[in-house]
Formats: structure tokens, C-alpha cells, sequence
């Protein structure tokens, strides 16, 4: 997750299936940025699943596993990225090899 507050954030997410897609919470709308898409990676302890996300001050891109799934221009107006998390529903279990936030100057 990459947020504002708990009312504001940009959620992504993987399925257990292999299908991944972005969502978006500001204030009290919830929404699906699109249909989840089909990254041929099921999630499991033995096989990593590696998430990208690049931003930008006019965009957010998502890959899984070097697969893109989806883009999403920014609202800079409603929110700027001040966190970075993680949540997990129901039974799930995340694992941490390495997290690495690079910035990149034009």
C-alpha cells in the first residue's frame, strides 16, 4: 500500500489465482482501478512473487513479476504518498526477502 492516511491510499493486490490489480480508497469512495489480469504467478512459500511499483508525480505503475498490470494517473490534489505498508486478508502469510525504494532523478 502506498498512503496518505488510513482514508486515502492506493492498494495492490495479488490474488492467490495469479490475477493482480490496483485499487484506490480516497476519503469514502473504494474502487477497483480494473479487471484483475492474469500474471501466471500463484502464490506460494517456495516461489516469491516480486511486486514494482513506479512513481512518478503524474503516475503510478504496477508489474507483477515484471508483468504490467495496470497505471493510474496520481491525484496529487486529494493525497501525496507519505507510507508505505502491507495488508493481508483472511489466512495469508507475507514473507520478506527485500524491500527496496529507489529513487530515480531525470
Amino acid at each position: 500500500m502506498l498512503s496518505y492516511d488510513n482514508s486515502n491510499y492506493y492498494a495492490f493486490e495479488i490474488q492467490n489465482t495469479g490475477k493482480a490489480r490496483m485499487n484506490i480508497h480516497e476519503g469514502s469512495d473504494f474502487s477497483f482501478i480494473g479487471e484483475a489480469i492474469e500474471t501466471a504467478q500463484k502464490s506460494s512459500p517456495d516461489k516469491p512473487v516480486k511486486f514494482k511499483i513506479k512513481v512518478s508525480p503524474e503516475e503510478i505503475e504496477f508489474y507483477v513479476n515484471n508483468v504490467f498490470v495496470e497505471k493510474k494517473k496520481r491525484n496529487n490534489e486529494t493525497f501525496s504518498i507519505r507510507e508505505i505498508g502491507l495488508r493481508v486478508c483472511g489466512e495469508q502469510t507475507a514473507y520478506f526477502d527485500k524491500i527496496v525504494v529507489t529513487e530515480i532523478l531525470d
